[in-house]
């Protein structure tokens, strides 16, 4: 879910490159996401966590109470590390920054999938 055209763009190629990804869905704010998750609740969720409707944190941790084996790979620009650990207490499984670590997403997803395998 990133409310960034740009972002859902270089995304979702991405997305394509790693075996057996299923679905992808996206969004471009909360509300539309917490519809699809409540549709089609995602193994994986890559979250902004700044969208148009609002910050994520809160939508963050509504998935770990809801769906709390769902993956949250929290996605900024801002990674100072206060930002970065105060994700994290909040339930983020993962934290990038997406202007220096976003090519890792495909990398990190194989990984939760080969976790999730054993």
């Amino acid at each position: 879910m990133d409310d960034s055209e740009k972002i859902l763009s270089l995304l979702a190629p991405m997305l394509l490159n790693v075996k057996n990804v299923g679905t992808i869905n996206t969004a471009t704010t909360l509300a539309m996401a917490k519809k699809i998750m409540c549709r089609q609740p995602a193994d994986v969720v890559i979250l902004d966590v700044h969208l148009p409707d609002g910050i994520s944190i809160d939508f963050l941790k509504w998935i770990k109470v809801v769906y709390s084996k769902t993956c949250v790979i929290m996605l900024s620009n801002h990674s100072d590390e206060f930002f970065r650990d105060s994700v994290k207490k909040s339930g983020a499984d993962y934290f990038l920054d997406k202007s220096m670590e976003f090519e890792q997403i495909p990398h990190l997803l194989s990984d939760i999938q080969k976790r999730c395998e054993m």
